[in-house]
């Protein structure tokens, strides 16, 4: 899915020269003209394949050369004929406008954005909880499922600048708010935050800089499902993952609530022109779910870790990474006494679900580029091992996942008659596996077990997402552009259409 958002995102790449500048380009260009240098010169693909190194509030001045803002509005769809996940749903379909700004003034660079979106999930399954990938295995969830209802606010912006002789600082805040839910049975309704916190203190050597960044995540969400039938009201289970639940509070709590904390640290180092860059970082992610109908009754907690290390080197027509990540995952299942009024006493924690999983990747991007032209051809090959595994006696699952995913991409960007600019993009992204396994289901029966199956039955398959982008901008005076974007994507599955998407907006830049 992730590749999925990034390819219906709209994209743009440039060349750098020596000492940043965008090569083959003047100063005092017409202003007719200097939407195409900032075009070329802002720096979106580059930065992407840099990605996990310019993350860094610190290195916020490296990630581009020019200033650029843009405000966007249209319509994203992408629909699953199989779902790549039960609890993700058959994909998305909403409105969006979206804001931008990346501004350098001086040595600081302030960043800013904002987003809402308004929509739908198609057809979810196994859960009725928000942030499956965030909270799973531990989802509230009924035998029914279906559309969801989606409103995404999202807004933040970052300072970075220097002081002295080569120190560095910068700071960064992003809030994001979710409200999902369903007008038919089962109606649930969930609201998330997610504040995010960034600061980072670093120092200049020679023509590098390197940076200290730390950084802290505040999660919540609120889960409520209502039933309003005559006909009775469904049941609801709270999954414990792999296709279990847990049994003594099936068909209660119908009211949740999620709360977590993740914290990490990175250090990262990235060249002002050419040379090498990486970073190193560790995150850690802990939460719990309670029961709030049984007076806030914890039932379940998580604690995951992630670590990154990437690794690359860049010059004014090239750039390559490779990067290795490592994550686990240990999820407890608390045990209950006799409720004492209303009261439950916890006697135990059992740890039950175990999830550990690492990957690796190369990804690389060339580039040709001229005054009123640009070439850009990219490529990446992955390798991705994951088991997860459900360990509570009687039960024993384990579900292994191992993968080697690889794709390539184009862009063409041309101002063409004059006053008009033209890009395209294609791309495709294609998953192999490797190694799948998925035991301990022998005679075990159930809609739940019968999801995991189908999501198992996914990832064994060959896949594949083909990607088409078109647009085209005019160019204003004073360097501003307005233009439309149409994107097209055709994901496959086991060599067969698997849905279809597609993306069409309006952009205003300046």
């Amino acid at each position: 899915m992730k590749r999925i958002v990034t390819a219906l995102g709209i994209a743009a790449t440039i060349t750098l020269g020596a000492h940043g500048a965008p090569k083959n380009i003047t100063s005092g260009a017409p202003d007719a003209k200097s939407g195409v240098v900032r075009a070329i010169a802002f720096d979106t693909a580059y930065t992407a394949i840099a990605g996990a190194t310019l993350a860094n509030p610190a290195l916020s001045p490296l990630r581009h050369t020019v200033s650029n803002t843009d405000i966007a509005a249209g319509y994203r769809r992408v629909h699953y004929d199989t779902a790549p996940s039960s609890a993700s749903g058959h994909g998305t379909g909403y409105g969006f406008f979206e804001a931008s700004t990346y501004i350098l003034t001086g040595n600081a660079a302030i960043t800013g954005h904002a987003e809402y979106h308004n929509g739908k999930v198609y057809d979810v399954q196994a859960s009725e909880t928000t942030d499956a990938s965030i909270l799973y295995p531990y989802f509230t969830a009924d035998e029914i499922g279906g559309d969801m209802s989606r409103e995404v606010y999202s807004f933040g912006g970052s300072y970075a600048s220097g002081f002295g002789a080569g120190w560095l600082y910068g700071a960064s805040i992003d809030y994001t708010a979710v409200q999902d839910w369903r007008q038919v049975d089962p109606r649930p309704k969930n609201s998330v935050g997610r504040l995010n916190l960034a600061g980072a203190f670093g120092r200049k050597f020679g023509s590098y800089s390197l940076a200290l960044g730390l950084d802290a995540l505040k999660y919540s969400q609120s889960n409520s499902i209502k039933f309003v039938s005559e006909l009775g009201a469904g049941k609801v289970y709270h999954l414990t993952g792999l296709g279990t639940d847990y049994k003594r509070f099936a068909g209660t709590g119908l009211s949740s609530n999620y709360s977590g904390w993740r914290y990490g640290a990175d250090i990262s180092l990235y060249p002002a022109t050419e040379g090498v860059f990486g970073m190193a970082s560790y995150h850690r992610f802990t939460f719990d779910k309670q029961l709030n109908d049984l007076n806030r009754l914890p039932v379940n907690r998580a604690a995951h870790t992630d670590w990154t290390v990437q690794a690359g080197w860049r010059t004014d027509n090239i750039i390559v990474s490779l990067t290795w990540g490592r994550s686990r995952r240990t999820g407890f299942d608390n045990i209950f006494g006799d409720p004492v009024g209303q009261v439950y006493p916890e006697i135990a924690s059992i740890a039950s679900y175990f999830m550990r999983s690492w990957h690796t990747g190369l990804s690389g991007l060339w580039r040709s580029q001229g005054t009123r032209h640009r070439l850009d051809l990219g490529g990446h090959i992955d390798f991705s091992h994951r088991l997860d595994c459900y360990i509570s006696a009687p039960v024993d699952r384990r579900m292994r996942a191992d993968a080697i995913s690889y794709g390539i991409e184009a862009t063409w960007v041309w101002q063409c008659a004059g006053e008009w600019l033209l890009s395209l993009k294609g791309a495709a992204d294609m998953v192999s596996p490797a190694k799948c396994s998925l035991t301990g289901l022998a005679g075990a029966d159930g809609y739940f077990t019968d999801m995991l199956r189908a999501d198992y039955a996914y990832l064994t398959h060959s896949r594949a997402l083909y990607t088409a982008r078109a647009g085209i901008d005019r160019l204003l005076p004073h360097g501003r552009t307005i233009g439309l974007r149409l994107s097209g994507v055709l994901p496959v599955c086991a060599g067969d259409s698997n849905g279809n998407g597609f993306e069409a907006s309006a952009v205003f830049s300046f």
